[in-house]
């Protein structure tokens, strides 16, 4: 189906389009709220400026999509949804369903989804930055070797696996975010990273809380790192930045 039809389609009323292929297509300041999409294929389709409010892209194949621009929805249903490879940026989210959702290698950068569930979601090796997860629920999610520079306030992250995770905040910090407890989730091997990667001597670490967590803030400390088992990006971001001393 070519994006011609499919808007035809659309705007003639249609709103089910369950297992449809749209793959490279271009809905850039596009409104296709209240649509069903489950099961569809969107691979590398853009999605710039795009209304997807109640929207139902269940167990939809989303790998590589672009979500930019003031893409905006709420109440969406992305349970299921593969997202690997996908690139959001400055977007808005809110209330969605991502369950199960699968954001392996994916990118986020100044995204807002707040309020969402990604209960049981694998952000393994996704880089997020600057992005606003105040709200959600991370029940059994999985942050394996993710670089986390995200907004947690008032998150439910039960079960969550952080294991050889960077996050670009001290431990004091994330220990004091609003309304999370991080005794309830799995932070072995987690490096946190100071927030200019400057500071003389580590933040004070509760390791009762945050078991198995490394501070890094000399390059030493770096320096005993198998980095290997980490976010090769987030390691090249080290390498560059980290002072000498």
């Amino acid at each position: 189906m070519k994006a011609e039809e499919f808007l035809k389609l659309y705007k003639e009323g249609q709103r089910d389009f369950p297992g449809a292929d749209l793959s490279e297509m271009d809905f850039t300041c596009e409104d296709i709220s209240n649509i069903n999409l489950a099961g569809a294929t969107l691979r590398k389709t853009t999605l710039c400026e795009t209304n997807l409010a109640n929207a139902n892209f269940q167990n939809a194949d989303l790998r590589e999509v672009e979500i930019t621009a003031e893409t905006r929805g709420s109440n969406i249903d992305f349970s299921g949804a593969n997202f690997e490879g996908t690139g959001m940026y400055e977007g808005i989210i809110e209330k969605a369903n991502f369950s199960r959702a699968n954001f392996k290698d994916a990118s986020f950068a100044q995204f807002l989804m707040t309020n969402c569930n990604f209960n049981g979601s694998d952000f393994s090796n996704a880089w997020l930055s600057e992005t606003d997860f105040s709200g959600g629920s991370f029940n059994g999610a999985i942050f394996h070797q993710a670089y986390i520079d995200v907004n947690f306030w008032d998150a439910d992250i039960t079960g969550a696996d952080f294991s050889y995770a960077f996050f670009q905040c001290s431990p004091k910090d994330l220990i004091e975010t609003r309304g999370i407890d991080v005794t309830a989730a799995n932070f072995a091997n987690a490096v946190f990273l100071p927030p200019r990667l400057r500071l003389k001597s580590p933040e004070d670490l509760d390791a009762s809380a945050i078991q198995g967590a490394i501070c890094v803030s000399t390059k030493s400390a770096m320096n005993n790192l198998n980095l290997a088992k980490y976010h090769r990006f987030a390691v090249e971001k080290m390498l560059e930045e980290f002072p000498s001393t």
